[in-house]
């Protein structure tokens, strides 16, 4: 399926909608299984998500609240793991990118990285191999220089 084909479907259940809003949620759910086998094809996680929107806006004009709310918090849940995911990521390749800085004597570039990882590792903890071992060139290139107050 291309953008062109679902968005002319989102269009029909928009119009479906007007009309009859089981019908329209039934198009809905359609069309997000189809995006969902697609997805990793021609189109995106982003088509997914805005057809599910489709669907809890449909929820809402037929005051069916709870099914809105449970299909926002699965949408958030999918979000979050996709927010993890890409946290972890960013924190070991600035992690590695630190290794590297501290081995080409670039320190103060190690050390500016150190602290980027530190602060995604703060908000997406997990075990990291690589964060710890820039953890200790960075006590190194500050112990070298006699630097007083290693987080600054």
């Amino acid at each position: 399926m291309t953008h062109e084909e679902w968005r002319k479907r989102m269009e029909s259940i928009s119009i479906a909608q007007a009309s009859d809003t089981s019908v329209a949620l039934k198009m809905v759910f359609v069309l997000a299984e189809e995006v969902q086998d697609e997805t990793s094809a021609s189109l995106s996680r982003w088509h997914e998500e805005q057809t599910l929107q489709s669907a809890i806006r449909i929820y809402l004009d037929m005051n069916r609240k709870e099914d809105a709310c449970a299909l926002l918090e699965e949408l958030a849940s999918r979000q979050r793991k996709v927010l993890v995911g890409a946290g972890h990521a960013a924190a070991q390749l600035l992690a590695e990118a630190a290794l590297i800085r501290f081995q080409l004597g670039e320190g103060e570039a190690g050390v500016r990285l150190v602290k980027e990882a530190l602060q995604l590792f703060g908000h997406f903890p997990e075990p990291n191999s690589f964060l710890n071992d820039a953890i200790g060139e960075w006590r190194r290139f500050v112990a070298d220089r006699g630097i007083a107050g290693s987080h600054s």
